[in-house]
């Protein structure tokens, strides 16, 4: 995660400034694997614990249309969003637990992205629920 941009605010309004987060997941068992890159914000609820929403997009290698194994994301871009519980353990290192999804958007916002994939009245998408170190420059 990259640091805060410096514009001279301090206190709560410092909080309110949008950071950059790189990551991804790689899946090794020939499912999906995708790579993101998201604004986020930190904000602390106590000295040692913090609440990290998210908000930004990913790319995929995953199927476009549904398959009986296989979600059809329908687009090769994607929303990612989600929200981090952590606890820092020094300056730099912190651990969260995240709830992240990735989707198209398609039934909230009518995106259609050219795949010629078929309609349909949901909104596939991918919700991981895990574990992150983080570490913040």
């Amino acid at each position: 995660m990259t640091p805060r941009l410096d514009l001279g605010l301090s206190g709560y309004w410092a909080y309110l400034l949008p950071r950059l987060q790189v990551g991804g997941s790689l899946n090794l068992e020939g499912r999906t694997s995708y790579a993101y890159l998201d604004s986020a914000l930190t904000l602390p609820v106590t000295s040692w614990l913090f609440v990290e929403p998210f908000f930004g997009g990913a790319v995929h290698n995953g199927s476009l249309v549904s398959t009986w194994t296989l979600n059809g994301l329908g687009c090769p871009l994607l929303f990612h969003l989600g929200v981090g519980l952590g606890v820092p353990i020094n300056q730099h290192w912190s651990v969260l637990g995240t709830f992240e999804h990735l989707s198209n958007g398609k039934t909230a916002l009518n995106v259609d992205c050219g795949t010629n994939a078929p309609a349909s009245g949901s909104n596939q998408g991918l919700n991981v629920v895990g574990v992150r170190a983080g570490y913040s420059f």
